[in-house]
């Protein structure tokens, strides 16, 4: 009979064992799919402040125009 009990003991350690090895491995998995969006959303950032950059180095400016306008 104890034989049996320690069996049943070891096969719900390994079972613990690998549940939380997979949930370490899922937490690990989700947290490295977290910080790739948070890259991916520092260079969108970055690329939307780039061409706003140059669209203002394209553009005139009002001083610029206001002559014009008031001929």
């Amino acid at each position: 009979m104890t034989k049996k009990k320690g069996v049943k003991q070891g096969l719900t350690k390994n079972t613990l064992v690998l549940v939380s090895v997979f949930f370490m491995l899922f937490a690990v998995f989700i947290t490295l799919l977290y910080y790739r969006q948070v890259a991916d959303v520092q260079a969108f950032i970055k690329l939307q402040n780039q061409q706003r950059n140059t669209l203002l180095l394209v553009a005139p400016s009002p001083k610029a125009v206001a002559p014009l306008k008031s001929r």
